[in-house]
């Protein structure tokens, strides 16, 4: 948005609208709009002057310095920035076949609308009474979207009956490693919702209509949404970049790659080896401006800046209604006044692509 003169920039997202996440349960549940929660990227690149490419990139030759589209094409690059987030994790079999997977954002919240949120006319009969959806996953992301399901299955006029929710979660509770009162505020939502949980239940295999766990038991279900922990894609590896075991593009604390100096990744599909952090997007937000400020340093010949990791942040989960559970170290707060600081602070976020500034000519 501030181009240095002679680069071209171009950007590859497979779609126009891109979803923000922090805002997606609040969609599901009914207290947003689309438009609220999508970033409009057109509108964005054509105001900032940088080549859009609506693809998803399919390989890299990482010293060849290309990359090549979904829609074959082939582009060369002087610096390339990866910021394409994770995968879901397909190892469970089953999964890609029967399960509605929550990553990418872009693509559940499509699911979700024509299967559930009366998008289409199978959605008018997906909530009728006798139905069980499960979550399968035991983070913050799969509670906030669990009880922004069951808050809508009660409020929102698509559904026709009252489906039951099942969150199952292999860990020993769930949010783990959030202070004891969020995840006590967390149970008794899911409670007040009618959401059942599940915990130290592992899902080995999922089918068309139920889960096998790996004690052999199985669970009935309607429809699996997988928002277990995701997976890295493959393409980075198979081009060359030098990645971890688990596949995330391995870079250092100035987020470049530890292998080919042209390329930078930040979010989810990175990995930083000096200091590691969770895959939360607490942490791509703080790593933008460093980002920002390497890239430019990168074309200008300059030093690079170091990313230090935060290692205490403001955590802040929606649970259904208009009501909030956060901390921040070991403080913990909850009720409506956490949902609307939370709301003003996603809003604030998201203006500052809708409010552009005019362009001195």
């Amino acid at each position: 948005m501030t181009p240095q003169h002679g680069i071209r920039y171009t950007l590859v997202s497979p779609d126009r609208f891109t979803p923000y996440s922090g805002m997606l349960p609040g969609l599901i549940a009914g207290h947003y709009s689309h438009d609220q929660v999508h970033i409009d990227l057109e509108r964005l690149c054509q105001w900032a002057g940088v080549n859009l490419i609506k693809a998803s990139v399919d390989a890299v030759d990482a010293d060849a310095n290309k990359i090549t589209t979904s829609l074959g094409q082939d582009l060369s690059y002087t610096l390339l920035s990866l910021d394409t987030g994770s995968t879901p994790n397909t190892s469970v079999p089953g999964v890609s076949e029967f399960a509605v997977p929550v990553k990418p954002v872009s693509s559940f919240w499509q699911r979700w609308q024509q299967e559930f949120a009366g998008a289409s006319p199978k959605s008018r009969t997906a909530g009728s009474g006798g139905q069980t959806i499960a979550v399968v996953g035991g983070g913050a992301g799969s509670v906030e979207i669990i009880l922004a399901m069951a808050w809508a299955s009660q409020h929102d006029q698509a559904f026709t009956g009252s489906p039951s929710f099942l969150l199952i979660s292999k860990t020993e509770t769930i949010l783990p490693g959030y202070p004891e009162k969020v995840r006590t505020v967390a149970r008794q939502a899911c409670l007040d919702l009618g959401v059942e949980i599940h915990e130290s239940v592992t899902v080995s295999r999922v089918d068309s209509n139920r889960l096998t766990t790996d004690a052999g038991a199985v669970i009935e279900t309607d429809a699996v949404f997988w928002c277990a922990q995701a997976s890295a894609p493959r393409w980075p590896g198979q081009g060359g970049i030098v990645c971890n075991e688990q596949g995330f593009v391995k870079v250092n604390n100035c987020l470049q790659s530890e292998s080919h100096p042209a390329i930078f990744a930040a979010g989810d599909i990175a990995h930083m080896t000096q200091s590691p952090v969770p895959k939360a997007g607490v942490y791509a937000v703080r790593q933008a401006p460093f980002l920002f400020d390497n890239i430019q340093a990168m074309l200008r010949g300059e030093s690079l800046v170091r990313y230090t990791p935060q290692t205490r942040f403001l955590s802040i989960l929606a649970l259904g209604d208009k009501r909030a559970v956060g901390c921040k170290g070991k403080l913990s707060f909850h009720g409506r006044w956490a949902w609307w600081f939370k709301n003003r602070i996603d809003h604030s976020f998201m203006q500052q692509f809708r409010l552009l500034p005019r362009k001195s000519s």
